[in-house]
């Protein structure tokens, strides 16, 4: 006689198996004998169940993260010596398939409204913004051509790091700005200027580990029109400073252009006649003006010098360290005849009132540009397109 299974032989001499501690349930199977056996179901091991609801629950944030609002700003007037940026920006933050923005809004006039139409048009979902472009001229010193206050100075690390010290700039709410928010400073060399970026981080977020990415890059920024398509460029360039009164074929502007075109290495007499590109990848020159505002404030008990005449403005601009500095941070050619110097006062911490001076004037350079260029699958040559996390074109700071 075959001898049954023990498992069989255990069911048919103990009577009906008992169903086993913890809940677990037992399923009937027909042995090769015909005699019915038991056994227990298996069990998924707690790791696995732990890590597939991890799994789903990063899977959900990912899909909030992914349905967040965007939004661009554009800041700047076009000009007869600039570049349309405002247009063309607007026409690339519509229409571009990947860069593109649920909203596009051109009519502000500094950082703070930007930042209270940020906190005052939340987005519809609910959920905090997910990339906020701001768009504006710019250089490596850390200039960006957005006043703090309608009708201000321009953004600089000195004016941003004053603004938070005297709480002009509030950080918002993490409703409105977290960690999975991105800023983006689309400007001119910003990146270089990491201290611009982990100011406007400061600015925007409570707390250190919860702050927005206050992204931008090394390089030149531009957009250009081909073929009726608007593309964001990033370029090499050098720039040349000029005085208000020189020209660009002044012989003094052009020897500093020879110099200055063997850093992003092109030819000389063609990119100096062209000022416009005249396709994809061709160097060109651009001539930009904007304005200056320097400040020197004097805290009791210290009492400002005499500036009533041209001398004693004259005297005091040749004597002042700081603004000498100044200069030479931001290429300023010495022009003490074109620039405005008026006595005024200012408001520090614990709201006092310090007299100071104020310097205005005029700044022009002279831009050489060569934009980065690829070639794509049908040998076409188009924009070079990097990710926003490669940290060889973008700086990311948090």
């Amino acid at each position: 006689m075959r001898r049954q299974p023990e498992q069989a032989q255990s069911a048919r001499h103990a009577g009906p198996a008992r169903p086993p501690r913890g809940g677990g349930r037992q399923g009937p199977v027909v042995a090769a004998s015909g005699s019915i056996v038991t056994r227990r179901r298996r069990r998924i091991p707690l790791a696995l169940l732990a890590l597939f609801l991890l799994g789903s629950c990063a899977q959900v944030i990912a899909a909030q993260a992914a349905q967040r609002e965007t939004v661009t700003f554009i800041f700047g007037a076009d000009d007869e010596t600039a570049h349309p940026l405002t247009a063309l920006a607007r026409t690339y933050y519509r229409d571009d398939p990947l860069e593109r923005t649920d909203r596009v809004i051109a009519d502000l006039g500094s950082l703070l409204e930007a930042l209270h139409y940020l906190q005052n048009q939340p987005p519809a979902n609910g959920q905090p913004w997910g990339i906020v472009n701001i768009v504006a001229h710019g250089n490596d010193t850390g200039i960006l051509s957005v006043p703090l206050l309608r009708g201000g100075d321009p953004i600089s690390p000195e004016r941003l790091s004053q603004a938070i010290r005297d709480k002009v700039l509030s950080p918002l709410p993490q409703t409105i700005l977290d960690e999975q928010s991105e800023i983006r400073l689309i400007g001119c060399a910003l990146g270089r200027n990491t201290r611009l970026l982990r100011l406007m981080s400061q600015a925007l977020g409570r707390h250190p580990g919860r702050r927005p990415l206050i992204s931008s890059s090394f390089f030149y920024t531009s957009f250009e029109s081909v073929s009726g398509h608007v593309f964001r460029c990033l370029a090499r360039a050098c720039s040349v400073s000029m005085r208000t009164s020189e020209h660009v074929d002044d012989p003094k502007v052009s020897q500093r252009v020879r110099s200055c075109v063997r850093e992003i290495g092109t030819d000389v007499q063609a990119v100096s006649r062209r000022t416009r590109p005249r396709f994809m990848g061709d160097s060109y020159r651009h001539v930009a003006e904007g304005a200056f505002c320097w400040r020197a404030v004097f805290p009791a008990p210290t009492a400002p010098p005499r500036i009533e005449t041209a001398y004693e403005r004259h005297r005091w601009l040749s004597g002042d360290l700081d603004f000498h500095r100044y200069l030479a941070i931001n290429r300023i050619p010495w022009e003490p005849d074109q620039w405005t110097v008026t006595p005024s006062t200012t408001t520090g911490q614990h709201r006092v009132e310090s007299p100071c001076i104020t310097v205005r004037g005029r700044v022009k350079k002279l831009f050489l540009v060569k934009p980065l260029v690829r070639e794509d699958p049908s040998g076409a040559i188009v924009p070079l397109s990097p990710s926003w996390r490669d940290t060889s074109y973008y700086t990311t700071v948090r």
